[in-house]
């Protein structure tokens, strides 16, 4: 593997961000010359919004199910990127300053019957990261509004939400480590229907961000079908339900809704093309800031299949309802079948 375009990166976050790219992309050459065929799955992403994102809220999924004896592992990169300032009249104040490097390991696996079983492992970091200059420029270039980056120190860290009657809390030293532990299980219903369930286990750090000191349930139902020979479209809905955890306990709210829709357009026999609308309701209460509103976000992706049993997809991630995701979030990754 060639490293060399990783050479001369002295921070951490931008070296581990480039060996990550540099070992996907290094796979690339040698397994697309198989072809073969890709699963038109949605978009492996979510919210990566630090204080949404330790609710465990589950990843869009398609409604197919795996065979028995099949087993898929996905490996997936995530380098969110925020800038948020809100201060309500009261003086409640949230900032959201800052950059989250998430690795994710997801294992699914077929037992037959109409049953497929699930375990995901992510991993984070919480640092000022290297994107604010990036995205200053692309704003530049299109010109558009850098909003509260104008007026805001470059890569720094800062996660906090303070209030004069509830604890608050405030990250603002990089650091990381393993997140919520999530367990899963499917039921297929029928055709391009299924019925699915996730356990979060507090393995987290609440200190650090990586997550809630909860637990949580979700219970979601997903359809998936075929529009033509080209278009895939997925939808799932359901519920998340948690305990009120240690990060701005008081003001979380225990039952969320949350939804997710794709539409998957195979453009060759290699190439699939996706988009996809992810969303749930309010998250907290009582903070004065965007953390008690519902979000929306629009996650645009294309992926590959470089073998019949390799695909790898790169995409991104933008807030339609402003503020209350990521400003940007950047997203890779592969699935490997056995």
């Amino acid at each position: 593997m060639d490293t060399r375009p990783c050479r001369g990166l002295y921070h951490d976050s931008q070296r581990g961000a480039c060996f990550v790219l540099a070992l996907l992309f290094s796979a690339l050459p040698a397994a697309a010359a198989g072809g073969g065929q890709i699963a038109a799955d949605p978009i492996a992403t979510g919210n990566r919004l630090p204080f949404l994102a330790i609710h465990g809220l589950p990843p869009a999924r398609s409604a197919y199910l795996l065979n028995e004896d099949s087993t898929r592992l996905y490996l997936h990169a995530d380098a969110a990127n925020s800038s948020i300032v809100e201060r309500a009249p009261d003086g409640r104040l949230t900032i959201i300053d800052g950059e989250t490097h998430r690795l994710e390991l997801d294992i699914r696996h077929g037992l037959g019957g109409g049953w497929d079983i699930g375990l995901t492992l992510p991993f984070l970091r919480h640092s000022g990261g290297f994107l604010d200059r990036p995205i200053e420029r692309w704003h530049e270039f299109f010109q558009l509004p850098n909003g509260n980056r104008d007026r805001l120190p470059r890569d720094r860290l800062l996660f906090s939400q303070s209030s004069p009657d509830a604890p608050g809390f405030q990250l603002d030293s990089a650091g990381g480590g393993i997140g919520d532990l999530q367990l899963s299980a499917s039921r297929r219903l029928g055709a391009g229907l299924a019925l699915r369930g996730m356990l979060k286990l507090p393995t987290g750090s609440s200190q650090q961000l990586t997550g809630s000191g909860a637990t949580a349930f979700a219970t979601s139902l997903h359809a998936s079908r075929n529009l033509g020979d080209s278009l895939t479209w997925h939808i799932s809905g359901g519920l998340l339900i948690s305990g009120n955890g240690d990060v701005l306990r008081g003001q979380r709210e225990n039952l969320l809704g949350i939804g997710s829709t794709t539409l998957a357009w195979r453009v060759s026999g290699n190439w699939v093309l996706k988009a996809q609308l992810d969303g749930h309701t309010a998250a907290y209460h009582d903070t004065g800031s965007l953390l008690d509103r519902g979000s929306l976000q629009l996650s645009l992706a294309a992926a590959f299949a470089m073998s019949r049993d390799w695909s790898f997809e790169v995409g991104f991630s933008e807030d339609i309802a402003v503020e209350t995701a990521p400003d940007i979030a950047f997203h890779g990754g592969f699935q490997r079948r056995f």
